[in-house]
């Protein structure tokens, strides 16, 4: 019975995100279903201007030797806001990992922090952000607090 209040409280979060206008946007300006699988987008993959992005990030948590596999991932559930998202594995966690997610503006970075924070139960306590690059990071629970810690110095220097 836990697990359905559990999933009834996540689709109800990501709903409202969804219906408060925090879902990605195709190209014809219609919003995504929650149900629709996005890719980053090619801004949100690779910069040439040094900017910071999902995998920049990612990068940094592989090279503290914290994650690995780092991934194009996908903007749905509770990340639905984001522009584009990077998974990775934890290698000290097996089974388990984190999200780096990017956003186009600052409310909806603070909506998803929000909902994040809302859900913190199911989310972990693992959660980092920098509203100045508008970047966020989720990792599932097991991870160690001296690697939290880690994470959370490589996203306060954003």
């Amino acid at each position: 019975m836990n697990s359905l209040k559990i999933f009834a409280a996540v689709s109800a979060t990501a709903a409202l995100l969804v219906v408060s206008g925090c879902s990605s946007a195709s190209s014809d300006g219609a919003a995504a279903s929650s149900a629709e699988i996005t890719t980053p987008s090619a801004e949100a993959t690779s910069s040439s201007s040094g900017a910071t992005t999902p995998a920049s990030v990612c990068s940094q948590i592989e090279d503290a030797g914290i994650g690995k596999n780092c991934a194009p991932g996908s903007t749905t559930g509770l990340a639905v806001a984001a522009t584009g998202a990077y998974d990775f594995d934890l290698p000290s966690v097996p089974g388990e990992g984190g999200t780096v997610m990017i956003f186009d503006n600052a409310d909806l970075y603070h909506k998803t922090v929000k909902s994040y924070a809302d859900a913190a139960f199911l989310a972990g306590p693992h959660r980092y952000g920098s509203e100045n690059a508008l970047i966020f990071v989720q990792i599932n629970e097991g991870l160690s607090s001296s690697d939290g810690e880690k994470v959370k110095d490589i996203v306060d220097s954003l």
